[in-house]
């Protein structure tokens, strides 16, 4: 039994720590482009791409301060290279 709760320990760890990442993505998206991000709106964070599932107005709001946002992320140690 306590390897099974191990295993859904690290597991909830890993839900958590993905959901501070993306509360963080959604802030600095707010704070540079006054757009508000909903969590689902966010597909995935993987080898530093950041995919978006987001009206296209409101995506090509954040492509065009992409770089300041990608700036932004880096000093929150958050790697970005781009956002797709």
């Amino acid at each position: 039994m306590s390897f099974f709760n191990s295993i859904l320990r690290d597991l909830q760890q890993k839900i958590n720590s993905q959901q501070d990442y993306k509360g963080d993505i959604i802030t600095v998206i707010k704070n540079i482009t006054n757009v508000t991000l909903h969590v689902d709106e966010i597909i995935s964070f993987k080898q530093t791409v950041l995919t978006l599932k987001t009206a296209p107005t409101i995506k090509m709001a954040i492509i065009l301060k992409k770089q300041k946002i990608i700036t932004a992320l880096q000093e929150k140690n958050i790697t970005v290279t781009n956002i797709i």
